[in-house]
């Protein structure tokens, strides 16, 4: 690979000034822009002194994002956490600080925005509660928010699709 032209403390915060990165995000980063293992170990700790990296408000803005009315659930949010390589004990802490019942509020909001546009025909629980799992709710949370669903959710149960 072939070394960059521009320092990697530059590199590192031009990255930074875009968005916040966690430390595992930006080392990867600059691993790709060419700098070595030993650069990046090098810088890491002075970013993280100086307050530039921090794990832990990036999971949390990332947590504040995604539960702000997008209907996500814990799994999901863990796996994306995972993958922008915060460290399991940061991500329990701030799955932990998440108050209230927010999993079954983000539950149903997810339930909602998905049956607005989604036919009620057939097996249409069946394929919420795997809509709903798929964004990373818990069991209890999908049986929670399929019970909130409204009556005109069922229609499709107690009407004749033969009749005019």
């Amino acid at each position: 690979m072939k070394r960059p032209p521009r320092p990697i403390r530059e590199v590192a915060l031009a990255l930074l000034a875009r968005r916040d990165h966690t430390a595992g995000e930006l080392r990867q980063k600059l691993r790709v822009r060419g700098f070595t293992p030993d650069e990046i170990e090098e810088i890491l700790p002075r970013l993280r002194d100086t307050g530039l990296v921090d794990d832990r408000r990036t999971a949390r803005l990332l947590l504040e994002r995604e539960t702000a009315g997008r209907g996500t659930g814990p799994a999901l949010l863990r796996a994306k956490l995972i993958a922008k390589g915060v460290a399991p004990g940061t991500i329990d802490e701030c799955l932990g600080a998440l108050t209230g019942d927010w999993e079954l509020e983000q539950a149903k909001l997810a339930a909602a925005r998905w049956s607005a546009r989604h036919p009620r025909a057939g097996a249409w629980k069946e394929a919420l509660a795997r809509h709903l799992r798929s964004r990373g709710f818990g069991w209890g949370a999908v049986r929670n928010a399929l019970g909130s669903t409204t009556p005109e959710h069922d229609d499709w149960r107690s009407t004749s699709h033969d009749e005019p």
